[in-house]
């Protein structure tokens, strides 16, 4: 829920930016589900567990596989659940019973809420750790001038957000930061390598340096 909050306002915030179009969040497209919220006090009256009670509404709703049903080699899943209009509704779910273990059983609703609530398609983790995406497309200017604006609105969110929250920059934006990291490694290393061969040619380590600063004036003329 707090993933679903920060990335809501980290799109509301670059919704309305130049070049920005198609804003959407990883967790904007849910699901609908219901929640069942056990009264542990009540539960553990009655003698049942938490886990005793989620088995029972398995089984009820999903169903469990009871035996195996062999024919001529093939083998089938005999599955045990509830008929369909004892598990679709809500009223429905709240009739679901639970054994009790001294014997008998007691309604769903008797020891539990329900309500309808949505929960995202999926959950995706990076290293570990839950993490939503923001996408956007750019259309009408270019990466380098819109991911500025981007990040002029989106990084101040950085101090305002949970310990153990934060803010990455990936998709094609990554991408050319990576390139460009590669363009001046590359540039350093043909400098270097320029350097080297003059040091060899000229036999001096300062020569190289003198000849090399005169450059930028070489400018001038090509000007």
């Amino acid at each position: 829920q707090e993933l679903r909050q920060w990335s809501d306002v980290i799109a509301s915030r670059i919704e309305g930016l130049p070049g920005i179009q198609d804003v959407d969040t990883s967790l904007r497209a849910a699901k609908p589900e219901r929640h069942i919220t056990i009264d542990r006090d009540k539960a553990a009256s009655y003698g049942l567990t938490v886990g005793q009670v989620a088995g029972a509404v398995k089984t009820a709703t999903l169903g469990s596989i009871a035996t195996r049903y062999r024919d001529k080699g093939d083998e089938y899943d005999v599955r045990l659940r509830y008929a369909e209009h004892f598990r679709d509704t809500e009223d429905a779910m709240r009739q679901i019973l639970i054994p009790l273990p001294m014997g008998g059983s007691i309604p769903l609703g008797q020891i539990a809420t329900l309500e309808e609530g949505a929960g995202p398609v999926k959950i995706t983790r990076e290293n570990q750790t839950r993490r939503v995406s923001v996408t956007a497309n750019v259309e009408g200017t270019n990466l380098g001038a819109a991911m500025k604006d981007v990040t002029k609105v989106v990084t101040p969110l950085k101090s305002q957000m949970p310990a153990g929250y934060t803010i990455e920059y990936g998709g094609e934006y990554e991408d050319m930061m990576t390139a460009f990291g590669q363009l001046v490694l590359a540039l350093i290393l043909a400098v270097l390598l320029v350097y080297m061969v003059m040091a060899s040619q000229f036999e001096s380590f300062a020569h190289p340096f003198t000849i090399m600063a005169t450059m930028p004036l070489a400018l001038v003329g090509v000007l």
